[in-house]
Order: C-alpha cells, then sequence, then structure tokens
C-alpha cells in the first residue's frame, strides 16, 4: 500500500542554457546510452533554423510555461492540503 503524499518538493532552478548545451555535449563525446538504443545528437541540438525542435528552442520556450502551471498548481485549493517546498537555487538544494 503506498504512503498519501504530504509534501511536494520542486527544484526551481532558473534555466542556464548553458548546462542544457553542456549536458548535451557531454553526453555525445562520452556516446552516452540515453534509453532504448537512443545516443545524443548534439550539433542538431544547436540548428535552430534547421530541425523542427531541437533542444534549445524547446528549453528555451517551455521553462517559463511550466513554472507558471506549477506555481497555479501551488494555489489551486485542491492541493491545499499538500505542504509545498520551492527551492530556487543549487545552493538550497
Amino acid at each position: 500500500m503506498l504512503a498519501p503524499l504530504h509534501t511536494v518538493v520542486w527544484l526551481d532552478l532558473s534555466l542556464t542554457l548553458w548546462r542544457v548545451v553542456f549536458r548535451s555535449w557531454r553526453r555525445w563525446r562520452s556516446k552516452e546510452l540515453l534509453w532504448g538504443t537512443n545516443r545524443e545528437k548534439f550539433w542538431t541540438h544547436l540548428m535552430l533554423w534547421h530541425t523542427a525542435d531541437p533542444l534549445l528552442w524547446w528549453a528555451w520556450t517551455t521553462h517559463e510555461k511550466k513554472r507558471c502551471r506549477i506555481v497555479a498548481s501551488m494555489a489551486n485549493s485542491q492541493w491545499a492540503h499538500l505542504r509545498f517546498v520551492r527551492l530556487t537555487s543549487v545552493r538550497e538544494v
């Protein structure tokens, strides 16, 4: 039986594109297996003009939308019984 949820910890770290780029570059260089048979395709992430959904564009355009959705959920009375802990820096984490 699962225990009831009491606390939600949200790692609300600011989006820094260099972290996205560095992580992608590191996975590409090491040929890290991501899942199944998928490996990182670093250069396609940088081609904002070439592909339909490059990683950098996705990260830039979705980060704030997700943040707004979570803040709205925290204010929703449906979740009033939950304790939300919002950590906004690596130091807090």
